[in-house]
């Protein structure tokens, strides 16, 4: 075996590390036969090694950066290694996020596969040096010819091993196939809900885009979730506010007058409530890469990958428009960035756009898109909201129109579905039924 570094340029190595954290195939096929401690990076090099004792734990390669990070911390407090290094592993893989354009997963073991097997066939030929000096078994050379011949095409995970880890990939594995709007018709209609990618609703200036995410947001945190609000339209007590609403059912505007009774149902919420996280980032400076940057960290934080990302909303953000990059050029880039990122994450991203007046129609569509239309075409799920308030009662309702759809039936309207804008919510229905009076 050789001891000589890779020679990998340096601006990949920290990608083959990202990739190791988060695509399970991508070790198992291509990166677990990479011995670390030929890595010029020491960061991905400690970052190589806890991935591959989590495979050895597991079965599999990990599916998630904050798996990793989770690891790491424990052998800081096992003394294993020093707090300095965690900090490197983490800060090297947050700055891969700064690359633009980072090969994929599948170019990347397309790109690095042939050195490696070129490194095993050279170790299969020094074993048969030795073998034929007497020094090694025959079986030996066998062995790491084969294993030469499977890098990037046989995925080496020895499997699932049974234990506590298989219900926590059969947990997620359930939740981030569809995740639920909460809302109950256009669930069913999508099938369980958003498939992962970025899904976007689309409307009007005052039309409830933002309730329309903080509704998907809160739903899925009271329903066990692991999910993380970017508010760059509303200050923080606004956004939290309608969080609050929407959970212990005070309507927003009641919330200062009620909030002893607000602390004691969020109390009460607290045990079957998921994880959540709500942040808000300067309209017109953050960009893609920060809220990135903010989702990873706090995945490390909790220890595991988040199951949804809301961003409120993407228009908001300095997406890099310029004299030479126009809006429809940087939004499509950045809704292609998203997009990647999540269904290779297989977890799901909610956003909402601005929409233009109607074309002489009741009903927005597609190209009602204020910005870029290049946003729909990346997007795996789009859908429409309409308003349509009652004429008796004047209460406001929202027709969903899906207008695409990448992963299920799409053209059709939903509704229109009562909403209790009040309390921050997309129906008048609680998100969850609670007994508050109960002791």
């Amino acid at each position: 075996m050789s001891s000589q570094p890779y020679g990998f340029d340096d601006d990949i190595e920290p990608v083959i590390a990202l990739h190791a954290c988060t695509v399970p195939k991508f070790w198992g096929t291509c990166a677990k036969y990479i011995e670390a401690d030929r890595m010029a990076n020491p960061a991905v090099e400690l970052c190589l090694q806890a991935i591959a004792a989590i495979a050895h734990d597991t079965g599999n390669g990990p599916s998630s950066v904050g798996i990793v990070i989770q690891r790491l911390k424990r052998w800081v407090v096992d003394g294993k290694i020093k707090l300095k290094e965690l900090r490197a592993v983490r800060n090297m893989l947050l700055a891969v996020y700064e690359i633009n354009d980072i090969p994929d997963a599948i170019q990347l073991s397309a790109e690095i596969s042939p050195i490696l097997k070129q490194e095993k066939l050279r170790d299969a030929a020094n074993i048969a040096a030795d073998a034929y000096a007497g020094s090694a078994e025959i079986e030996a050379v066998e062995k790491a010819l084969n294993t030469a011949k499977r890098i990037g095409q046989v995925d080496g995970s020895i499997g699932a091993l049974i234990g506590e880890d298989m219900v926590d990939f059969v947990v997620a594995s359930a939740r981030t196939k569809r995740l639920p709007l909460y809302i109950h018709e256009v669930d069913q209609y999508l099938g369980g809900g958003a498939a992962p990618g970025v899904s976007m609703a689309i409307g009007l200036d005052k039309g409830g885009k933002s309730m329309f995410l903080n509704h998907i947001y809160t739903g899925n945190v009271l329903h066990g979730a692991f999910a993380l609000y970017a508010s760059c339209e509303n200050p923080m007590d606004e956004a939290q506010a309608r969080f609050l609403a929407a959970s212990t059912d005070v309507p927003t505007n009641d919330i200062p007058s009620n909030a002893d009774e607000v602390r004691r149902r969020i109390k009460k919420l607290l045990p079957s409530m998921g994880r959540g996280v709500i942040k808000a980032f300067a309209p017109g400076t953050a960009t893609v890469e920060d809220i990135i940057e903010w989702m990873i960290s706090c995945e490390a934080q909790v220890g595991r990958q988040c199951d949804l990302l809301v961003i409120d909303y993407l228009d908001k953000l300095d997406l890099g428009v310029s004299r030479n990059v126009t809006t429809y050029e940087a939004a499509g880039k950045a809704m292609d960035k998203l997009h990647a990122l999540f269904e290779e994450r297989k977890s799901v991203c909610w956003t909402v756009s601005q929409a233009i007046r109607g074309k002489g129609r009741n009903r927005l569509d597609n190209d009602d898109i204020s910005d870029s239309k290049h946003k729909i075409r990346s997007a795996t799920l789009v859908m429409t909201l309409n308003r349509v308030d009652d004429p008796g009662s004047g209460r406001p309702s929202i027709e969903y129109f899906i207008s695409a759809s990448r992963k299920g039936k799409s053209r059709d309207a939903v509704g229109p579905i009562e909403v209790d804008w009040s309390r921050a919510r997309q129906t008048v229905e609680p998100l969850v039924y609670v007994d508050w009076n109960a002791k």
